[in-house]
């Protein structure tokens, strides 16, 4: 058995179906090169302790009590109840998980932004899942109404379809490597979004969305066969039309970005963390239409995707 083991976690980005993938709706998604690691190490003091770093920088400590789970000490209340909740499910699915943890210390690195909305919550679940030894879909789905796509995007090594049915997560493995993959880019928008909220808010709206989530499914199909990028962007103008009727929202490049040639896509929660871009523009060209308009963050396709080891 490897004493101290490293566990690594995808971050994701999600390319089509967003929201309507709680309906049933066929989503693409993605894992991408960005993620998080987590090692467990020996610890003198009593109990357990959790550091965690972003970007090789000290984020968040906190110390537990094993006994009871109690929270001993941390530098952020709300993220020590965040990350005590999660151990307890892990432990109730495992009741042998706090024999692991006594006198221990797991270290956590995070090696993108935090506000990027990549994945944190996400990779963080699967990595305790990894250390608990327990199924990182029902320690998800015990915490969380989402769809799961983002625990399956942290451990695969290539893009998925993925899909809900009858309460299971489906998954098959897919490739997306598109020949025009260099007119597309990744455009942080600053607003990171607590999808939790986006969540709860859709599925109170009560409605099935059996049409449009048909609609969606063939969208995220044809999105994989699309060989230019002007297929791509008539599939992907085609899902925004359709999520912004859903959702009741404007189309991102109508209310923003209406002199842009090309298509923006919203990516997960609406509103504020990664627009899909996709245009024939250079990329200088179009780094410096988004410069003037406030948006610095810019990231290749290329750059961003997770390159198979």
């Amino acid at each position: 058995m490897i004493e101290n083991p490293k566990y690594y976690s995808n971050g994701k980005l999600l390319i089509t179906g967003e929201y309507l993938i709680l309906k049933g709706a066929l989503a693409l998604a993605m894992p991408v090169k960005y993620g998080q690691s987590l090692k467990l190490i020996n610890n003198n003091s009593k109990g357990f302790v959790w550091e965690a770093q972003v970007l090789d920088k000290n984020w968040f400590h906190c110390k537990f009590d094993l006994s009871n789970w109690t929270i001993l000490e941390s530098n952020n209340e709300e993220k020590a109840i965040y990350l005590q909740n999660i151990l307890k499910i892990a432990g109730k699915l495992n009741p042998s998980f706090k024999n692991k943890l006594s006198a221990k210390k797991a270290i956590s690195k995070i090696n993108f932004d935090i506000n990027w909305g990549l994945g944190s919550s996400s990779s963080l679940i699967s990595n305790i899942s990894y250390l608990s030894e327990t199924n990182p879909f029902h320690l998800h789905f015990v915490l969380s109404n989402g769809s799961g796509y983002d625990i399956a995007c942290a451990r695969t090594q290539s893009p998925i379809l993925y899909k809900i049915d009858q309460q299971k997560p489906i998954i098959k493995e897919v490739v997306f490597d598109p020949e025009y993959q260099s007119q597309l880019n990744f455009l942080y928008l600053g607003k990171k979004q607590d999808t939790t909220k986006s969540v709860n808010k859709f599925l109170q709206k009560g409605k099935d969305y059996i049409a449009e989530s048909r609609s969606i499914s063939e969208i995220s199909k044809e999105v994989l066969s699309a060989k230019k990028i002007e297929d791509f962007n008539y599939l992907v103008c085609e899902h925004n039309l359709l999520l912004s009727s859903v959702l009741k929202t404007k189309n991102l490049k109508d209310e923003y970005f209406s002199s842009f040639e090309g298509e923006v896509k919203p990516l997960g929660a609406w509103g504020g963390d990664f627009a899909l871009i996709a245009s024939s523009w250079d990329r200088q060209h179009i780094k410096k239409y988004f410069q003037q308009k406030g948006f610095s963050t810019l990231i290749p396709f290329d750059e961003m995707k997770l390159i198979e080891k």
